[in-house]
C-alpha cells in the first residue's frame, strides 16, 4: 500500500510542477519582452470563425479563451453538422443487430446526441494557453491540449502557434504562421450575429482530448 501511496502522490506532484512550469514560462516571457510597449489587450471573450464549410459539416467555429488560462474550442452545429453526429452516434433502428453500426452506443451518449440541436455549441477541444505580447500590442498564444493518461491529465503542447493581432473588443486578425494560410479577421461572438444556444461537451466523445 505504501508503494503505491508514494506512486500516486509522484504523478499529481509531476503533474502540477508540468502546469506550473506552463503558467511561469507566459510569466517570464511577459517580464522578457519589450518594456516601452504598450500592455497587449487580449480580450476574455468568445471568437468565431465563420466560413469553414467542409470542416465536419459545420461552418462556424467558436474560440474563448478565459482569465484563468484555459481554452475551449467547438463548432456551432447546423443541419448537416447534426446529421452527421445522429449518424455517427445513433443507432438508425430499432434493433442494434441489423444496424449498420454494430457498436454498442452507452445510453448516456445517445441521450446526449438526442439533446443537441441547430445552433447549440458542441465543444471538441479543451486546454491550457500561454500568453506571449509582442512588440506590436500582437499576441503569440502557445496551445496545449489535456490529455488523460491512466486516469491522470497531461497538457501536451499542440504544434501550432497562433499568432492574433489587430485586436480591439469586437474583432481581431487570427493568424498561424505555421500552417501557412494567410491571416484572417474574426469577430466577437457578440457582434457576429450568430445566436447560439446551449454548449454541449463532446471533447471525450470525439476524442479531441
Amino acid at each position: 500500500m505504501g508503494i503505491n501511496f508514494k506512486y500516486v502522490v509522484m504523478k499529481k506532484l509531476v503533474y502540477f510542477l508540468a502546469l506550473w512550469t506552463i503558467l511561469l514560462s507566459g510569466v517570464s516571457c511577459d517580464k522578457d519582452s519589450d518594456k516601452d510597449s504598450a500592455p497587449v489587450p487580449l480580450y476574455v471573450n468568445t471568437w468565431a470563425i465563420e466560413g469553414i464549410g467542409g470542416l465536419g459539416g459545420a461552418d462556424c467555429c467558436l474560440y474563448q479563451f478565459n482569465a484563468d488560462k484555459t481554452f475551449n474550442s467547438g463548432f456551432v452545429v447546423n443541419e448537416e453538422y447534426l446529421e452527421l453526429l445522429r449518424g455517427q452516434f445513433l443507432p438508425s433502428s430499432d434493433n442494434p443487430e441489423t444496424d449498420g453500426n454494430s457498436r454498442e452506443v452507452p445510453e448516456e451518449v445517445i441521450e446526449m446526441i438526442n439533446s443537441i440541436k441547430v445552433n447549440d455549441v458542441v465543444t471538441i477541444l479543451k486546454g491550457l494557453y500561454v500568453e506571449i505580447p509582442g512588440k506590436n500590442n500582437d499576441v503569440y498564444l502557445s496551445i496545449f491540449s489535456i490529455r488523460n493518461i491512466e486516469g491522470m491529465e497531461y497538457p501536451v503542447p499542440m504544434e501550432n502557434e497562433l499568432h492574433l493581432t489587430n485586436i480591439s473588443k469586437e474583432s481581431m486578425v487570427f493568424g498561424n504562421e505555421s500552417s501557412g494560410e494567410k491571416p484572417f479577421t474574426v469577430k466577437s461572438l457578440s457582434s457576429s450575429g450568430i445566436t447560439v444556444g446551449k454548449t454541449v461537451d463532446l471533447t471525450e466523445l470525439l476524442g479531441m482530448n
